[in-house]
């Protein structure tokens, strides 16, 4: 999950290419979505683990 984030914030010290979507490189766009897939799958596992530890606890 860091790498997206060094990833997106690196992007803007980057000059070589002007395609943008809502204001972000394409790069950038990339990141977030990475992150928050990222983000969701550690969520669902921590919630996973949690609800097996009180089944068999």
């Amino acid at each position: 999950m860091l790498y997206a984030v060094e990833r997106f914030f690196l992007e803007f010290l980057r000059g070589d290419y002007v395609n943008l979507t809502l204001g972000l490189k394409s790069a950038q766009m990339t990141s977030i979505i990475a992150f928050a897939i990222a983000l969701i799958a550690f969520i669902l596992i921590q919630w996973k683990g949690s609800v097996d530890e009180k089944v068999s606890g």
